[in-house]
Formats: structure tokens, C-alpha cells, sequence
């Protein structure tokens, strides 16, 4: 159980609960949002994941699709339609990177309720971190919006592509 030092608190030399200071109802709400910050974390990636399979699957198809079957001059609807969904598709890529920083700071606020005193932020043990893989989501998250970036260049190359026929 975590306590709360006595040490130069002005407590008697006995370590009071630290979960004892906070009222069942706000223990409560913090265990709720807490659970509530992570299962929102999961589905935002869920679907995000989902998505991003998805669309880079129509991409690459539509893009060889366009190049082997589109003469060069009609091209340019279905380039410009998929450079704006590229670029629609790295925002929301940068987004869930950001949120992902947002929900671990979110739940590692909530963890601080529950740090002693006497812990420093240099000694904090992992049970008193977020779970949330931050480095990693939102690595994965920037590389996605890059893959993005470089489908615009393959599409914007595509403008220049000659008529390919097939032989």
C-alpha cells in the first residue's frame, strides 16, 4: 500500500495511507479516467491502424492502376484527389502522434496523485509510469506521415509518367 511519509510534514512519526487522504469518490474517478485514457489510447489506434492499412493498399493499387491504364492527360483528377487524401492522411497521422503524448501525460497525472514525497521524478519505479508506449506510437505515428509525404511525391511523379502500355 503506498503511504505517505512523516517525515517533515508536520504528521506524528506514524506513515499515514496516502489512499486514505483521498475520498472514495474521487479515488473512484481517478481509477475510471485513468482505465478510460487507456482504453481510448487502444481504439484510437485500433481504428487508426485499420485505416492506414487500408489506405495505403488504395493508394499503392490506384497509384499503378492510374500509371498503367490512364493516359497522362486525364490523370490529373485522381492525382490531385489522392495528394489531398495523402496530405489529409499525414495530418491525422501527426494528430494520433499527438495524442498519444496527450493520453500519457493525462494518465501520468494521475499517477502523481498517488507519488509519495519523498519520490524524485529521477527515482520514479515503473509501477508509478504510464504504461502507454509514448516513444514507440508516436515513432510509428511520424513514419506513417512520412510514408504519406512520399506517396504525394509518387503521385506528383505520376503527373510526369509517360503512357505505359501493357505489352
Amino acid at each position: 500500500m503506498l503511504v505517505l511519509e512523516a517525515g517533515g510534514h508536520g504528521y506524528d512519526d506514524k506513515s499515514i495511507p496516502l489512499l486514505a487522504m483521498i475520498d472514495e469518490q474521487k479515488l473512484h474517478l481517478l481509477r475510471t479516467q485513468y482505465q478510460e485514457i487507456g482504453t481510448n489510447f487502444r481504439t484510437v489506434w485500433d481504428f487508426y491502424l485499420k485505416f492506414y492499412i487500408a489506405f495505403m493498399a488504395l493508394n499503392f493499387t490506384a497509384l499503378g492502376l492510374v500509371i498503367q491504364h490512364m493516359s497522362q492527360d486525364r490523370r490529373w483528377p485522381m492525382i490531385l484527389s489522392f495528394a489531398l487524401q495523402n496530405i489529409l492522411s499525414a495530418g491525422t497521422a501527426i494528430g494520433v502522434a499527438l495524442y498519444s503524448q496527450h493520453a500519457t501525460n493525462q494518465q501520468q497525472r494521475i499517477i502523481d496523485v498517488f507519488r509519495t514525497d519523498s519520490m524524485s521524478q529521477a527515482e520514479t519505479p515503473p509501477e508509478f509510469q504510464s504504461p502507454i508506449p509514448t516513444k514507440l506510437a508516436k515513432w510509428g505515428a511520424y513514419a506513417n506521415a512520412l510514408s504519406q509525404f512520399l506517396f504525394i511525391v509518387c503521385w506528383v511523379v505520376a503527373w510526369f509518367v509517360g503512357d505505359v502500355k501493357a505489352r
